[in-house]
């Protein structure tokens, strides 16, 4: 008895190639990392993540592990679970939505946010608190 080989027919196509542009996840965790360099982790910057089928949202967020690791959220960021462009980004403190096409136009939002003067005043006040708290002698 003969066997016959079936090959498969390819109905996909020549596939495209991976998108190179950076994840929102992913450019809010690299600024989380520079924020705990920049103040040798007085101040720790994190990202909270959550996932449905609908959206993935991510949270950036400053704690200060001196004030009994109090946290304050910056920004957030959401987006289809597939297509994370457009991106929706939201300004915390300034109440204030704006929508991203691309990872260009994201890194501007999140450069406005991050160097704006709420923003700056909010770390400054928390690197002093959290720089008395080491310098103050325990009572």
């Amino acid at each position: 008895m003969k066997h016959e080989v079936m090959t498969t027919e390819n109905l996909l196509g020549d596939l495209p190639e991976m998108e190179t542009a950076r994840s929102p996840k992913q450019i809010l965790f690299e600024q989380a990392s520079v924020l705990s360099d920049s103040t040798k982790n007085l101040l720790e910057g994190s990202v909270r993540v959550v996932k449905n089928s609908n959206l993935v949202a991510c949270k950036l967020v400053i704690t200060v592990p001196s004030l009994d690791n109090y946290q304050h959220d910056v920004l957030s960021v959401v987006h289809d679970p597939v297509m994370v462009y457009p991106a929706r980004v939201f300004d915390l403190a300034m109440s204030r939505e704006s929508i991203a096409q691309d990872e260009k136009e994201l890194l501007s939002m999140l450069e406005s946010i991050l160097q704006g003067d709420t923003t700056r005043r909010v770390i400054s006040a928390l690197l002093r608190q959290a720089h008395d708290t080491i310098e103050s002698p325990p009572f």
